[in-house]
């Protein structure tokens, strides 16, 4: 068997469309063996828990300023001004993580005006910093009761919700947050998530045909059943889904992605290559687009067309860590292992915890013949995540060509532990 370096690269977008991951490239790297499980998961990313503040620019529905209430103008109401303040002081105390104090500014602030529904938003997530989190659920509640479509309140709940393993209440709200705003796949992808944890999957589909029933033009709901479909391996039925989405919506740009990455799955790397150029007709610097197109012309054998739009996808977004990952796996199957390098090393630089990455540095570096680096990176892969099989058996052989037999069988142990059983051999 051989071991597969997966290196799984995931965009994520706050409050926006969350779809099925440009996948970056799965490489054979080496003789040892590896069969690495996560390969085709498409994990659910929760929405972003974010703290308000005048300052946010995270999401354009999000107010600059507080929200006003009625008719009250907050330019000549002094107690909303004086209140303002105080919330602001009371920001600052939780980005230095000061809780306590924190709480207590906001109690202060709500005694002079209670009616500002970001000051209860900002009092829960501080209750919920300190596990108080029924405090946080009634606080969460009065910012609703103030402001019913406060997207961002909603949002803070049903992740608290989904962490106490309240699936329930979570449906509950999530339902109530698609009402306000149906546009937000992150929603819907929660709402199956948190049916599926209840063994109601069902009971999901039936509320989607209700959706559906109520504005035959919501093609988000063909998305999630994509998604769905997707997490199945049912690849088939997720392109069928997403091409409803895109018959109602012929520019939705994330469909075409998706039907793209279905494709790689499938194997079908031609049929990707044209949904890819699909986005890019749609909008030139959609870095997904570019991004899948590196990807499938790798899978293709064409390193150079691969490298192009990798480069490309990286020109766009220089602070996104995944054109480098991928771009370095490209020249590392050429075996060109020092621009390999470079690459993963750039990445570091934007994303230091994936340890994927360092394995893939240490197996470069191995074949450059530097063993103590090699070892170095492996057991710093280690480190970020000790529960992956073929670091301990790809270190296991760096031991063994430097005839250190002792550490070799303690990290072959651990692979094979891990479920390697070539290791258990060793």
């Amino acid at each position: 068997m051989k071991i597969k370096f997966f290196i799984l690269s995931f965009l994520l977008f706050l409050f926006s469309c969350e779809n099925i991951p440009v996948s970056s490239i799965n490489l054979e790297k080496t003789k040892n063996i590896i069969d690495d499980n996560k390969k085709n998961q498409v994990p659910i990313k929760p929405l972003e828990a974010a703290i308000i503040t005048n300052t946010d620019k995270n999401d354009s529905n999000i107010n600059k300023e507080p929200q006003k209430q009625d008719d009250r103008n907050p330019k000549n109401n002094q107690s909303y001004k004086d209140a303002y303040d105080i919330f602001r002081s009371a920001d600052s105390l939780v980005e230095k993580k000061k809780y306590n104090e924190a709480i207590e500014k906001y109690k202060k602030a709500i005694s002079i005006d209670p009616n500002i529904s970001e000051i209860h938003n900002n009092l829960a997530q501080a209750y919920e910093s300190l596990g108080k989190y029924d405090d946080a659920t009634l606080e969460y509640q009065k910012s609703l009761s103030l402001t019913p479509d406060m997207i961002i309140v909603y949002n803070n709940i049903i992740l608290l919700k989904i962490a106490q393993g309240k699936y329930d209440d979570a449906i509950e709200y999530l339902k109530k947050a698609i009402s306000v705003d149906n546009t937000r796949i992150g929603f819907y992808k929660l709402l199956l998530k948190s049916y599926k944890k209840i063994g109601k999957y069902d009971e999901f589909i039936n509320e989607m045909n209700k959706m559906l029933k109520e504005n035959p033009k919501n093609y988000y709901v063909y998305h999630v059943f994509g998604f769905n479909y997707f997490q199945e391996k049912k690849y088939d039925e997720s392109i069928e889904q997403y091409r409803k989405a895109i018959s109602i919506n012929e520019k939705y740009i994330e469909a075409y992605k998706n039907i793209g990455m279905a494709y790689i799955e499938k194997k079908e790397y031609d049929k990707a290559l044209n949904e890819f150029k699909n986005t890019l007709d749609i909008r030139r610097d959609y870095i997904d687009g570019y991004l899948g197109l590196g990807v499938s012309f790798f899978k293709l054998g064409k390193y150079d067309e691969a490298i192009e739009y990798l480069k490309q996808a990286i020109s766009l977004d220089t602070k996104k860590a995944d054109g480098y990952i991928d771009l370095g796996t490209v020249y590392g199957e050429q075996q060109k292992y020092n621009e390999s390098t470079i690459e993963y090393q750039k990445s570091i630089l934007i994303d230091p915890n994936n340890p994927e990455v360092y394995a893939s540095m240490a197996f470069n570096y191995s074949n450059l013949g530097n063993y103590e680096e090699s070892i170095s990176l492996y057991k710093k892969a280690i480190s970020i995540n000790p529960n992956i099989a073929y670091f301990y058996f790809s270190l296991g052989n760096i031991y063994l060509k430097q005839k250190d037999y002792t550490n070799k069988s303690i990290n072959y142990q651990k692979a094979c532990e891990l479920g390697i059983i070539e290791a258990c051999n060793g």
